[in-house]
């Protein structure tokens, strides 16, 4: 059931039809910290945002820009959040905690891999996260996030569907494609007029069994196109949901993301998505994706090619594998040839490129590796 709301005391009314999702969903947080005795002012001193409190949800938070607006979204949502958390007698989650999530999350090879992941980590936290859970039922998946809270109150509430739709914004982060969900709420229609009708970005379905969202399967064979080095960014920019700041920045070519895909399935002996699948996982049809490659001089072949070539010195400069073993790790129908791919690429057999590089490793004393 979608949600119709109207709010009441400082959440009385929505002020200004023209606002942002961003300015409403920060106006609102603001609002309901102050309802439960929470000193926001120094949260203010940190964002620089320059307006009395009493001022900030009724208009004036329309004169600063998403960027203070998205520093102090973060500042509030965590300090309600460790609020709720005391109240329930538990340690609130820390941003290193987030830190090692990212992390963990960026080494998966496709979304579902990555929400299964997520399932076990909070596992580890010591119950400061409730559990997460990913239950897949023909077309549709949910993925569900129960906070576990002893109650269920407007800052609770406010708390799960921040955390709902950020774990949202952080899987369409890793495939850098939005997906399209139905957020699913466990509180009562009556509790959720802390929000204006329209104002959150996706249908809702209340009085639900879980908290989480639901979704179209298909999005689960994506693959990750972020990486540990893009973590740090998104932690301080990319994840805030309702303002989208500085979201696409990150985000590599279309060269680079179909190197990332081909890199990613060899490199863990999966069978490279073919030219059209590719595709598809970059939102490009075929023929506009061979344009995008061919006006940066390259190719879905030759990009195949180099990720092969860098996988396989790899791992006959680092590791005991067959020459037969590489050759199905890199999906070539038999050994001989990859020996001829090989051959091309660097001038030499694959054994030879081997001798030649222990005999060069032993000669500077490289370590070796198993």
């Amino acid at each position: 059931m979608a949600i119709s709301m109207a709010g009441r005391g400082d959440l009385e009314k929505n002020p200004e039809a023209g606002w942002t999702t961003g300015e409403r969903i920060v106006a609102k947080l603001v609002a309901v910290l102050r309802q439960v005795g929470e000193d926001v002012q120094p949260l203010f001193d940190r964002a620089n945002i320059t307006c009395p409190p009493n001022e900030f949800s009724t208009g004036a938070c329309r004169r600063f820009g998403p960027e203070r607006l998205h520093h102090l979204y973060s500042l509030a949502g965590t300090a309600l959040s460790t609020h709720v958390a005391r109240r329930a007698g538990r340690e609130p989650l820390r941003t290193a905690d987030w830190r090692m999530l990212f992390l963990c999350l960026a080494g998966c090879r496709t979304l579902r891999q990555a929400m299964q992941r997520a399932d076990e980590f909070v596992s580890i936290l010591n119950g400061r996260c409730g559990r997460m859970e990913l239950i897949e039922s023909g077309s549709t998946a949910e993925f569900r996030i129960d906070s576990e809270w002893p109650f269920q109150t407007v800052p609770s509430l406010v708390v799960d569907m921040i955390g709902i739709l950020t774990t949202h914004s952080l899987f369409s982060w890793l495939i850098a494609r939005t997906v399209p969900v139905t957020v699913l709420m466990s509180y009562p229609a009556s509790m959720l007029d802390v929000f204006d009708s329209g104002m959150l970005p996706y249908p809702t379905a209340t009085e639900c069994s879980c908290n989480g969202f639901r979704f179209a399967t298909e999005y689960l064979d994506y693959p990750i196109l972020r990486r540990s080095e893009d973590c740090e960014n998104a932690l301080g920019t990319d994840l805030a949901f309702p303002f989208d700041v500085n979201r696409e920045r990150a985000l590599p070519d279309v060269s680079g993301q179909v190197r990332r895909i081909l890199f990613q399935a060899l490199s863990q002996g999966y069978e490279p998505p073919t030219l059209e699948a590719t595709a598809m996982m970059v939102s490009q049809s075929r023929a506009s994706l061979r344009r995008q490659l061919s006006r940066k001089g390259q190719s879905y072949r030759d990009i195949k090619d180099s990720c092969r070539r860098e996988i396989a010195m790899d791992l006959l400069s680092r590791t005991d594998l067959g020459i037969e073993d590489i050759a199905v790790r890199l999906s070539y129908c038999d050994s001989d040839a990859f020996r001829r791919s090989f051959g091309k690429w660097i001038g030499m057999a694959p054994s030879q490129f081997r001798k030649v590089y222990a005999a060069r490793a032993r000669s500077l004393d490289y370590p070796s590796r198993s």
